[in-house]
């Protein structure tokens, strides 16, 4: 299982309950635009501030209610290149362990390129 987090071709982390950084694959650092040890006891508020203001809620809102959110479009710019926005489809997911929450299982695809074909076409269309 550690070779398939390690080389999954999307972002997937775990975060403890104080959502600090436990765990991140190549592919989420990648995306975030740090190596991935650099995430480790840090949280994405400190590393992404952009992308947590989005995320924050998202987390907030699972946190009281216990129930995964799931295939979310998060917007944000893309770390390391301000001037361009990124698109990810994310899901976070709690983790409990006999009943007390041992943190936060986060999967990420970055859909950038998808959104931007999509903006592209409906554009098109309105010209058309």
């Amino acid at each position: 299982l550690d070779t398939v987090f390690d080389k999954a071709p999307i972002g997937l982390t775990f975060l403890d309950p104080q959502y600090r950084y436990v765990r991140v694959n190549e592919t989420l650092a990648s995306l975030n635009g740090l190596p991935a040890d650099a995430h480790i006891g840090r949280t994405p508020a400190e590393l992404l501030p952009a992308v947590w203001a989005n995320v924050a809620p998202i987390m907030e809102r699972m946190r009281a209610n216990g129930e995964p959110v799931v295939n979310v479009e998060v917007h944000a710019p893309i770390p390391g290149r301000h001037e361009e926005d990124g698109c990810w489809l994310a899901s976070y997911y709690p983790i409990h362990v006999r009943g007390a929450l041992f943190g936060y299982g986060i999967v990420a695809l970055d859909a950038s390129t998808q959104k931007r074909a999509e903006l592209a076409l409906q554009l098109r269309r309105q010209l058309a």
